[in-house]
């Protein structure tokens, strides 16, 4: 728990205050509802980087994917450890989401980056009363200051009025490189929407394609073939007096 956040009144979530008619106008949807499928029991992940299993290896190595998938914003994990992972990046970014229209949530996340490590914080600066638990869930998940700045910066206005999930899961066709056994279940390429890499499907746009080293020696080359072409077209016409006067084709 973060050192003096844990004394702030909790107040009620912002959705129990406003009517329900006018939740629509705040936030999109996706802010009410998670829109990927959750399970009824939580996956099996399997022990991995020597974090070890039970519940504290399990919440351990969700905390580095997350700390991955919000810095890079694309991961290629094995599908059920994908799978498991983005139902916490969706929750995450709609507690976010929801958190930020609160009055006050903007301020306190400025109070606890411009903190001191280890320092307790002084919420009398504040203007109005807020809950923490927002940002101690942010705090434990992401840990790093930059990316809970990110989380609340970026990422809430960005998401802030989506209809649909905010991430995107696609498996990969499965390998049998070193062996067959090597993952059961394959792997998976677990993306943040609005991430600057390029589209896993459809047309890859390439904007400067033309400056490729290949692509100007095949021009050039072009260039020279057609030059010779040329060259040899004009040197080919009959010098007549007769014939200058039409055009050689």
């Amino acid at each position: 728990m973060i050192d003096g956040l844990a004394h702030l009144p909790v107040l009620n979530r912002l959705s129990s205050s406003i009517p329900a008619g006018s939740q629509s106008e705040l936030y999109g949807a996706a802010a009410t509802r998670l829109r990927i499928p959750v399970p009824d029991r939580e996956m099996r992940m399997p022990r991995g980087g020597g974090v070890g299993g039970g519940k504290l290896g399990r919440a351990i190595q969700l905390r580095q994917i997350l700390q991955a998938l919000f810095d890079e914003e694309r991961l290629e994990l094995r599908w059920p450890i994908a799978t498991e992972s983005r139902l916490y990046a969706e929750r995450l970014i709609q507690e976010a989401v929801r958190a930020s229209l609160e009055p006050g949530t903007e301020e306190l996340v400025q109070l606890w980056l411009r903190s001191e490590p280890g320092k307790i914080i002084h919420l009398d600066d504040l203007a109005v009363q807020v809950s923490s638990a927002t940002l101690e869930l942010a705090v434990f998940w992401l840990t790093k200051p930059h990316l809970v700045e990110k989380l609340f910066k970026v990422f809430v206005p960005r998401y802030r009025f989506y209809d649909r999930p905010y991430t995107s899961l696609y498996r990969l066709p499965r390998s049998n490189y070193p062996s067959p056994q090597t993952s059961v279940h394959g792997f998976g390429v677990l993306e943040l929407h609005g991430n600057p890499w390029p589209p896993v499907r459809g047309l890859i746009v390439e904007p400067y394609k033309d400056r490729y080293l290949i692509n100007v020696l095949v021009s050039g080359a072009l260039k020279h073939t057609h030059s010779q072409r040329a060259s040899k077209i004009s040197g080919s016409c009959p010098h007549s007096e007769a014939a200058s006067s039409t055009s050689c084709s």
